[in-house]
């Protein structure tokens, strides 16, 4: 082998085993070829840290974005604590209401019993959902209403 074939071949990824074998041995015994592959070992070296800096821990970035994010905060204030009121009490009734209609009764005579789990699961996740979002939304009233400490210190409690 040549010295010039093992310079074009010196960074090929497709080596098969045989030509890496026959190149690390041309390297052993030639000392201007392994010379000049130390040369651009150490220029490849010098180019990607000098011109092309490491890329930032994945961490970094992850703390640069959540420090730009801006406060995010619901306004309360579009919907009165007697409107949530008034919406679930509705909601409540057009659900519970479906029990009581004609067509439940005859749904229930043709089909059985069968859809009621189902129905009662799908009522129940709705009136859940909305209980959800009325105390997430209301969080402050209702603690000052019932008396409830808002901020708790845990510190206290390891004492």
């Amino acid at each position: 082998m040549n010295c010039k074939t093992v310079l074009e071949n010196l960074y090929n990824d497709d080596k098969s085993f045989l030509l890496k074998l026959k190149i690390k041995i041309h390297k052993a015994l030639c000392l201007d070829c392994a010379d000049k592959e130390r040369k651009l070992r150490m220029a490849k070296r010098i180019m990607l840290n000098d011109f092309m800096p490491p890329p930032p821990d994945i961490t970094d970035r992850i703390m640069a974005i959540i420090g730009e994010e801006k406060d995010f905060k619901i306004d309360t204030a579009a919907f009165s604590f007697r409107s949530w009121i008034f919406t679930g009490i509705f909601i409540l009734l057009s659900l519970t209401s479906v029990y009581l209609g004609r067509d439940f009764h005859t749904i229930v005579i043709n089909n059985g019993l069968h859809f009621i789990l189902p129905l009662g699961i799908t009522i129940g996740i709705i009136i859940t959902a909305y209980c959800a979002v009325f105390i997430g939304t209301h969080l402050n009233e209702l603690c000052e209403k019932f008396g409830l400490h808002t901020e708790v210190d845990f510190r206290d409690s390891l004492d």
